[in-house]
């Protein structure tokens, strides 16, 4: 039994091995590899298997890139490629200094293997070479300060938005993930999001990427109308409403399934999480006074803004510094295809 597995040149590759023979037996760093061609054939032809023994910790997952393949274990990184013959595979250490004991928080990108490391540090093992670098440094302490049960986090690449997204469970909260922070490979910023934070009806236990979905219908044939009985009397369609309608790709490609088995996906013209609205919140720092005997007043207040749909916010000042907060202002915000400006007056 082998708790992780991946492909490499025609061979099936199992990772953390435990052996039920005459005596259950676990091999937490070693490798073992089929036959060439062959998934089903582990004893004979080119199989065989490689202990590890100079790795410290267990075994946490095997992942194939490009060239090579990557071993995490809970405190080491290791590397293993081809070997001339006689051998098959060669195993070495890449990084001893870093290791993944979150198993599912791996997820290979354009740019490398990203990865949450045992201090709940965001990590980037590059596709090019070199030990693995931190590259979660803004969202380090929140991430150390709120998640709970970090065993149960994931994550997975969209190749749509070029995003790594890492989902992790939060202290008092259900155990299962109820917060998210996305990278932008692009821009190379992170963004926080949230998931059902009051009732945590969603369990997101897992997610996957897809690429290009696509949806087409094709258009009406005569043969087809007059196979179905259809007259002009009962024609429910205009006359351009049957020419051809082309296919569509479908952008929404990041899909969220759940303890519960209901599976979810990611819209972006979305306004709830399965039911429950998506709020936005942002609060400034305090205005310091500067002058003794003098009082600030706000009169004016603008958000530059833009959006695909129609949605509104609420403003709250505050005369304390945070301590208590006025009624709030509404603000409707009308969809703007470019930047527009929204003013209230408190």
């Amino acid at each position: 039994q082998a708790k992780f597995v991946t492909a490499f040149d025609n061979y099936v590759l199992a990772f953390n091995i435990r052996d039920a023979g005459s005596a259950v037996s676990d091999y937490g760093q070693r490798v073992q590899w089929s036959d060439r061609g062959s998934a089903s054939s582990w004893t004979q032809g080119l199989a065989g298997f490689a202990d590890l023994l100079d790795m410290r910790g267990q075994g946490t997952r095997i992942v194939t890139q490009e060239n090579r393949m990557i071993l995490f274990s809970d405190a080491e990184i290791w590397r293993g490629v081809l070997a001339p013959f006689p051998s098959v595979f060669q195993f070495e250490p890449l990084d001893r200094g870093v290791g993944c004991p979150y198993s599912w928080t791996i997820a290979d990108t354009p740019l490398g293997l990203i990865f949450l490391a045992r201090n709940l540090q965001t990590y980037l093992l590059p596709k090019g070479g070199g030990p693995a670098t931190p590259i979660g440094q803004r969202l380090h302490r929140t991430i150390r300060e709120s998640i709970d049960a970090p065993e149960r986090a994931w994550s997975i690449y969209d190749h749509a938005t070029d995003q790594y997204q890492l989902y992790y469970p939060i202290l008092g909260g259900t155990g299962l993930p109820q917060r998210a922070v996305y990278l932008n490979l692009t821009e190379g910023s992170w963004a926080p999001q949230s998931f059902d934070p009051v009732s945590g009806g969603l369990s997101l236990t897992r997610g996957f990427a897809v690429t290009g979905l696509a949806t087409s219908s094709n258009a009406t044939t005569w043969a087809a109308a007059g196979a179905a009985g259809l007259t002009w009397d009962t024609a429910s369609l205009q006359w351009d409403s049957y020419n051809t309608r082309t296919t569509i790709g479908d952008r929404r490609d990041v899909y969220l399934g759940s303890s519960a088995g209901t599976v979810y996906l990611l819209d972006s013209t979305a306004t709830t999480d399965n039911g429950t609205p998506v709020v936005s919140k942002w609060r400034s720092t305090a205005l310091w006074g500067d002058q003794q005997s003098r009082q600030k007043t706000v009169t004016e207040w603008r958000v530059d803004y833009q959006g695909n749909s129609a949605s509104s916010l609420t403003v709250r000042f505050s005369q304390n510094q945070g301590a208590s907060f006025e009624p709030g202002i509404r603000i409707a915000l009308p969809a703007a295809s470019g930047i527009s400006q929204a003013i209230a007056y408190p």
